[in-house]
C-alpha cells in the first residue's frame, strides 16, 4: 500500500489552493448561470405556447389568400393611382402612396375585429392573458370586446370614407387638370373610381396584415429565446467542465485531502456534469435537489484488530468530510446535503490528525446508513 505524504511546499500549498477557488469560482458562475437558464426556458414556453395558440385561432381564417389579395391590389393601385399621387408630390409619388398605404393597413385593423370573429377570439386570449385583467368575469371580458370591437369599427369606417373620398377627389381634381391641357375630353367616369375601388379593396384585404406582424414579430421573440437558451446552457457545460479540471488540477498539485473543503457550488456542478448531459437540456439545467446521507466505515488491520485512525473521504461529487475511528474501528459520517447516486471515490487515512503521511484507498464505496464498508488497512 503505497504511502503518501502531506506537501510541506508552501509554493505547493499556494498553488493547490489557487486551483479550488478557481475551480469555486467557475462552479458559482455556472451555477448561476443554470438559474438564467431556467428562466430562459419558462419564458421560450410561455410564448411559444403563446405562438402555437395564436396559429391555432386564426387557423381557420383566409389569413394566407387575403394576404395575397392585398398584396395585388395594393400593386394594383399604386399603377392606377400613381398620376393621382402626383397631385400631390410631383418627384416623389411613392412617399403619398406609402402614407395611404400605412392609413389603409391601420384602418384594415380597426374594422378586421368586427368582420372575423377569430379576431375577437385571438383579442379575447391576449386578454385572459393579460394579469391586469384577472379580477374580469367572462361576461365582463366579452362585454369589453365588444365595445372594443365596435368602437374600432365606427372609427375605421369613418376613416375610410374620408380616406375614399379623398381619393376621389384627387382623382376628379386629375381628370379636370388633363381636360384643361387637352389631354383628354371625357368627363370623369367609371375608370376614374377604379383607384378608390381598389383602395376599398386593399382596405378589406388587409384586415390580417397587423396580426402576420405581430406573428412574426412573435417567432423572431421565441426563436430568439431558444437561440440564447442554447447558448446559456452550453454556457453552463463548458464553466462546469472548466471547475472540474480545475480540482483535477488541485490534486495533481498534491493538495492535503484532510484540509480540502469544496463548497456546495463544486457539489452541485459535479453532480451536474456526472449525471446529467446536452442531449436533455431541460433536464441538464434543473435545480438539483441535495438529500441526506451517510457513510459507514470500519477499520481494520490485516488481523481482523480495529484501527483508531484520521479519515477523510471525496465523493464522486466533490463531497470532502473528515473524522476519526472510535476504539472499534468505527466512523459515521453524516453528509447533509448529497444528490442521488452518490458515492465515496477516494478514502485518505492517516494515524492521527498530526501525521505527515498517508494513504489513499480508491474504490466505489455506496452512501447508505444501513451499509458499513469494511477497510483492511496495511501497517504503516
Amino acid at each position: 500500500m503505497r504511502t503518501y505524504k502531506i506537501p510541506t511546499d508552501p509554493n505547493q500549498i499556494i498553488r493547490a489552493k489557487k486551483e479550488i477557488e478557481e475551480a469555486d469560482r467557475l462552479a458559482a458562475r455556472a451555477n448561476a448561470s443554470t438559474q438564467n437558464a431556467r428562466e430562459l426556458l419558462e419564458e421560450y414556453k410561455k410564448q411559444k405556447e403563446r405562438l402555437e395558440n395564436w396559429k391555432r385561432i386564426m387557423s381557420t381564417s383566409p389569413v394566407t389568400i387575403f394576404t395575397i389579395f392585398f398584396i395585388v391590389t395594393s400593386i394594383a393601385e399604386y399603377y392606377f393611382s400613381k398620376e393621382i399621387y402626383r397631385e400631390a408630390s410631383d418627384k416623389f409619388p411613392w412617399i403619398v402612396a406609402i402614407g395611404l398605404f400605412v392609413a389603409g393597413i391601420g384602418i384594415s385593423e380597426l374594422i378586421a375585429y368586427k368582420l372575423d370573429k377569430n379576431k375577437r377570439a385571438w383579442k379575447r386570449y391576449e386578454m385572459d392573458r393579460d394579469p391586469t385583467k384577472l379580477s374580469l368575469t367572462d361576461d365582463e371580458k366579452e362585454a369589453e370586446i365588444r365595445k372594443f370591437t365596435n368602437w374600432r369599427f365606427a372609427i375605421g369606417a369613418i376613416l375610410g370614407i374620408i380616406f375614399l373620398t379623398a381619393i376621389g377627389y384627387m382623382s376628379k381634381l386629375r381628370v379636370e387638370e388633363e381636360i384643361a391641357i387637352g389631354l383628354r375630353e371625357s368627363k370623369f367616369g367609371l375608370m376614374d373610381l377604379l383607384p378608390v375601388l381598389l383602395y376599398m379593396f386593399e382596405i378589406f384585404f388587409g384586415i390580417y396584415i397587423v396580426y402576420l406582424f405581430k406573428k412574426f414579430r412573435l417567432s423572431l421573440y421565441v426563436k430568439k429565446l431558444e437561440k440564447k437558451f442554447d447558448q446559456t446552457v452550453a454556457n453552463v457545460s463548458e464553466l462546469t467542465r472548466k471547475a472540474i479540471r480545475k480540482i483535477d488540477d488541485a490534486v495533481r498539485e498534491g493538495i492535503n485531502p484532510f484540509d480540502f473543503n469544496s463548497s456546495d457550488n463544486l457539489h452541485t456542478a459535479t453532480y451536474r456534469n456526472k449525471r446529467f448531459t446536452l442531449d436533455n437540456k431541460e433536464e441538464y439545467i434543473a435545480e438539483a435537489e441535495p438529500m441526506e446521507d451517510v457513510f459507514n466505515i470500519k477499520l481494520v488491520d490485516t488481523e481482523g484488530n480495529p484501527l483508531k485512525m484520521n479519515v477523510s473521504i471525496l465523493t464522486d461529487y466533490k463531497i470532502t468530510m473528515s473524522g476519526s475511528t472510535n476504539d472499534e474501528g468505527m466512523l459515521s459520517m453524516h453528509i447533509e446535503k448529497t444528490y442521488p447516486l452518490d458515492s465515496v471515490k477516494k478514502i485518505f487515512i492517516r494515524k492521527n490528525a498530526s501525521a505527515d503521511e498517508y494513504v489513499v484507498v480508491e474504490g466505489n464505496y455506496d452512501l447508505d446508513k444501513n451499509k458499513v464498508h469494511n477497510i483492511i488497512i496495511e501497517k504503516f
